[in-house]
This record gives C-alpha cells, sequence and structure tokens, in this order.
C-alpha cells in the first residue's frame, strides 16, 4: 500500500523515515514532552524501537502514524496517528505529541482534523478513542475542541517508567455520527 501524504493549510503529514531519529529522540527524552506523554527514551538508540514501531503499525494494518511537518521549513514537529486498529469493531486509538517548540500554535488541532476524515473515511472507523495522562489539559482540550467526549478516568492504571510511577488516564471517544456532525 501506498503510504498516505497529507496536507493542510500549515503542515504536511508524511511517513516517517530513518533521518527522523534525531528529532523524535529529541522529541521523546524532553521533559516538557515526556511529562504528559507514555513513552520516553534515553538515547538515540532505544528511540529507534519508536520509528520501528511506526512502520510496524503500518505494514502489518494495525493503523498508520504520520510525522507533521511544517511546510514553510520542512521542520518536524512531532507525530499523529491511529494503533490498536481493531478493524472488525471498526476502532481505533488516536495519539499524538509535539515537540515542545509547536506548542501553543494551533498545529495539533490542525493535525487532527485530516487525521480523524482519514480514520473516519479510509479506515472506516465507527470509533476513535483517545487515552491522556491526567492532567494534560492541552491534549484534553483539543480532543474536546474535535467533538471527543470524556468518558471516564482509569485510575492509577499504567506505569509510567521515566517517573517510575502509576498514572491515571482519561479516556475520550469520538463515534462517527458525531464525527460527521461536528465536520458539517
Amino acid at each position: 500500500m501506498l503510504f498516505p501524504v497529507v496536507n493542510t493549510q500549515r503542515l504536511t503529514l508524511r511517513q516517517a523515515v530513518a533521518k527522523d531519529l534525531d528529532w523524535i529522540y529529541q522529541g521523546l527524552s524532553d521533559p516538557k514532552v515526556i511529562a504528559h506523554y507514555g513513552i520516553a527514551y534515553g538515547s538515540k538508540e532505544e528511540a529507534k524501537t519508536q520509528l520501528e514501531w511506526y512502520d510496524y503499525v503500518w505494514q502489518n494494518e494495525q493503523g498508520v502514524y504520520w510525522v507533521i511537518t511544517r511546510k514553510s521549513d520542512n521542520a518536524p514537529l512531532g507525530t499523529v496517528g491511529y494503533f490498536n486498529w481493531m478493524q472488525p469493531n471498526r476502532k481505533a486509538e488516536i495519539s499524538f505529541w509535539l515537540v515542545s517548540t509547536a506548542w501553543r500554535q494551533g498545529y495539533m488541532r490542525e493535525a487532527l482534523e485530516p487525521s480523524l476524515t482519514y480514520g473516519f473515511k479510509t479506515m472506516n472507523l465507527h470509533r476513535a478513542e483517545a487515552l491522556v495522562e491526567a492532567g494534560n489539559t492541552a491534549g484534553a482540550a483539543c480532543l474536546k475542541h474535535l467533538g471527543f467526549v470524556h468518558e471516564g478516568t482509569m485510575r492509577s492504571c499504567e506505569l509510567k517508567e521515566s517517573d517510575d510511577a502509576y498514572i491515571s488516564l482519561e479516556l475520550y471517544g469520538l463515534l462517527e455520527n458525531e464525527y460527521q456532525t461536528k465536520a458539517h
């Protein structure tokens, strides 16, 4: 399958490639980013597993992950994508992160909108869901703006290795009919 490239007014969403390793490592080792993201890396060698995972998800039809790049200078800003795609149930989990220098500029909302279109139209999703670390108010606000509904809190459900502590996750969901209503 040909990897889908998506363009918005300011962004291009493209496939992750080997040359992305440096900035992925920088982003996923940045204390500001990993404060609200479930994955952290202590070395470039460890960060290779993230690149390999993005490719694995695509090659094995378990989802799709895009690198978010700014059109004006081709700078990589983060990733957005689906994983845990359960085709019989028509649902997948969406996740995202941005380098901290790209925060609060509307990039994530701009990247999520076509990602949701791809999910509901091309992947034929009935449901998109997102798990957000408790306390990540910016991530939660972004999802709510796009029509996601807060469905509950999974208390102390995941061990965050970088903090060696259990965290709670907020569950958000968006159904196909809600997306269609919001999109039109």
